[in-house]
């Protein structure tokens, strides 16, 4: 065990930054020294109650342990703060390697804690900006990992915040996106669908949510923009856990977020943070649970949300629902009726005299057979997000099947082959898919079951 090791077994982190001036309230939460704010945002974790003797602050993203700590409070490099450390606790650990005289002659003074917000006295002008905090920053990457636009948060004068984003033209960040539209966040983490994926409302709580060891992303802008069908496509065939701010926009960005991710997802819960914690003060996060309740506890509630059936979600709008279950319904059973008729013109043109011109037909059937086969194969047995698919693109694939049966059947006509009864019904059925398209009502059904 080195000397750093024993440091940091030996000392607590909650004793260090109490000695070091920090202020920390019952959760161990305390406003972050090292950049200007007015709410705690820094954590630190007890080690006599479970935590790992770290420091994390969820504003400017500054961690690590008593050391670390020290080394910034005091700017000075770690191994001297190991050594203050030993020597104002009188640990008595006997370090490697030789002191220099500068070190031996030192003496430290104490960076000073920033001011816990902004200065009344601040001076601006009409014509000068209101001085903006810069709170944190966020890098945004393709699936890829180029570099994309970084999006920055700034907190103003009034405690509220606002968002500015630059992006990358080569190595140079320019202000503005400038139309490109931006992905997921860390969209790069979400190609194991096997792994749950917590949909959150904003970067920090992404980076909280991973930080505990789970897979999680956001939109751009969070509650603030519409969720785009390109972000539900992205999660296709993923257990998606949408977890909503506590909060009535945070509500309904969440409800909207499960309603267009639901179709593409191989499942969808819905959970309201105060659902997991009670105890949550209104605008609350999965960030702000984490903050009271610390790391093991907040790991514990996500495991619960991904076991738990209470959040399954289910959609505010049967109608919609019901509609598209029509529709599907109804192409199961169009689809099936062309499979059929072209089982029995592969056999027909299989028997048929050879020549090139039947040759091909008998292709042509065998393919659009194919064809045939797998959209029923989609519409009886497959995924929600490919029968979803197929219902988006519904009219465009009865279009392609009705075009090559037609041919078909007119090159059947041309050749004098016979013409089974069922192959009647193929013009009736073309004329039959708008209005099946359009069609809310069972009865208008009947006919196609005939």
């Amino acid at each position: 065990m080195n000397e750093f090791q024993k440091i940091r077994d030996n000392l607590n982190i909650i004793d260090v930054a109490m000695d070091l001036g920090l202020k920390l309230d019952r959760n161990n939460m305390c406003c972050c020294p090292f950049h200007l704010e007015d709410s705690a945002s820094m954590k630190l974790y007890d080690k006599n109650r479970g935590g790992d003797n770290k420091f994390y602050c969820f504003g400017c993203g500054e961690k690590g342990d008593v050391i670390d700590l020290t080394a910034k409070m005091y700017n000075i490099p770690v191994r001297e703060a190991a050594k203050k450390l030993n020597d104002d606790y009188k640990l008595g650990i006997v370090f490697s390697g030789r002191d220099s005289p500068a070190y031996q002659k030192r003496e430290y003074t104490k960076q000073p804690i920033q001011n816990q917000g902004f200065s009344k006295n601040h001076n601006t002008t009409k014509k000068s900006f209101e001085r903006w905090e810069l709170v944190r920053q966020h890098e945004y990457l393709d699936r890829k990992r180029k570099k994309l636009a970084v999006k920055y948060i700034y907190r103003k004068p009034d405690g509220s915040k606002v968002a500015s984003w630059k992006r990358y033209e080569g190595n140079i960040l320019v202000k503005g996106l400038n139309g490109s539209k931006m992905p997921l966040y860390h969209v790069s983490n979400l190609t194991d669908k096997n792994k749950p994926i917590f949909v959150v409302e904003g970067e920090k709580d992404v980076e909280t949510v991973e930080k505990l060891g789970f897979v999680a992303t956001t939109s751009p802008n969070g509650a603030g923009s519409r969720w785009l069908d390109e972000y539900s496509k992205e999660l296709q065939g993923a257990d998606v856990i949408i977890l909503s701010d506590n909060d009535e926009v945070g509500m309904n960005h969440g409800k909207d977020c499960a309603e267009k991710v639901a179709p593409y997802a191989k499942s969808v819960k819905f959970v309201p943070s105060q659902a997991l914690y009670k105890e949550l003060q209104p605008k609350g996060d999965i960030s702000d649970i984490f903050y009271l309740v610390g790391f093991e506890k907040t790991k514990k509630l996500l495991e619960y949300a991904i076991q738990s059936d209470k959040f399954i979600y289910k959609s505010d709008n049967p109608k919609e629902t019901k509609k598209e279950q029509l529709w599907l319904n109804s192409a199961a059973i169009v689809a099936k009726k062309y499979l059929d008729i072209l089982k029995n013109w592969e056999s027909e043109y299989y028997n048929a005299p050879d020549n090139t011109k039947r040759s091909l037909l008998y292709q042509e059937a065998v393919n659009c057979k194919d064809t045939v086969s797998k959209f029923v194969d989609t519409l009886t047995s497959g995924s929600q997000a490919e029968k979803h698919n197929l219902y988006v693109s519904f009219k465009d694939e009865f279009q392609k099947m009705a075009i090559r049966l037609q041919f078909i059947r007119q090159q059947k006509l041309d050749m004098k082959l016979s013409m089974p009864e069922e192959t009647v019904a193929i013009s009736k059925i073309a004329n039959k898919v708008d209005e099946i398209l359009t069609s809310t009502k069972n009865n208008k059904l009947k006919g196609m079951r005939r």
